[in-house]
C-alpha cells in the first residue's frame, strides 16, 4: 500500500507495506520525510489527519489497512505557533535545562527530538539533595505521607520498608494510564 500524504504543502508518496501501522504512524513517517526537505519553519505540529476527497477525520490510533484503501490521498493539518511561523527551524546541538529559563522555543525545539536535554549542573546536585533527604526519612523510620504511607484514604497506612520502592512504582503505574488514542511523539515529549 502507499498513500500521498499532503503536509505544509509538500506532497509525499509514502509506501506503508501491508497497512498494519496506524495513522499516527502515517503522520510521524510524513513528518520526518518532511523534516528531511528542510526549511522547516519552527512550532509545527501535526493535530488532524483527513481524507481526500471528503475531508473525514481519521484517528490517529486507527491501522491504516482499516479506514483507507491502497492510493488514497491524506491531508495533514498542522497547527503553526504564530510567535515561529516565520523562522527557519534550527536545532541546536543541546539545551541545558535549570528548571528556570526554558523558553517556548526551546520546548519546540525539543519535541522534534533532534535536539539533546542536558540537565544543569546546579539543578543535578538539588535533585541529589532532595534524595539524600528521602533517603534519611526512610533510614530513620519516618512516617511521611506518600514516601512511608499510602496516598489518598490510604494515608494513615504505613509501607513496609521493603516495600516503598514497588508504592512510587505503582504511583506512576497509576498516572501513566490513559483513554484514547496516543499521541504523537512531538506531543509527548
Amino acid at each position: 500500500m502507499k498513500f500521498t500524504v499532503n503536509i505544509q504543502g509538500e506532497r509525499l508518496v509514502i509506501p506503508c507495506g501491508d497497512g498494519s501501522e496506524t495513522i499516527g504512524w502515517l503522520c510521524e513517517e510524513a513528518e520526518k520525510r518532511r523534516d528531511a526537505l528542510g526549511d522547516l519553519p519552527c512550532g509545527v505540529a501535526v493535530y488532524q489527519a483527513r481524507q481526500v476527497p471528503g475531508g473525514g477525520l481519521l484517528s490517529f490510533g486507527d491501522k491504516i489497512c482499516d479506514v483507507l484503501s491502497d492510493g488514497d490521498n491524506v491531508l495533514l493539518v498542522a497547527k503553526v505557533d504564530e510567535h515561529a511561523r516565520d523562522e527557519p527551524c534550527t536545532f541546536p546541538e543541546a539545551i541545558e535545562v535549570d528548571g528556570n529559563s526554558l523558553t517556548p522555543k526551546q520546548l519546540l525545539q525539543l519535541g522534534y527530538g533532534k535536539t539533546k536535554i542536558v540537565i544543569a549542573k546546579a539543578s543535578l546536585e538539588k535533585v541529589k539533595a532532595a534524595r539524600d533527604f528521602i533517603d534519611e526519612i526512610v533510614k530513620e523510620k519516618k512516617v511521611v505521607y506518600g514516601i512511608s504511607t499510602g496516598f489518598g484514604r490510604f494515608a494513615r497506612t504505613t509501607i513496609d520498608s521493603d516495600k516503598l520502592c514497588d508504592l512510587q512504582e505503582n504511583l506512576i503505574r497509576s498516572h501513566s494510564a490513559g483513554v484514547g488514542s496516543p499521541l504523537p511523539p512531538e506531543r509527548t515529549r
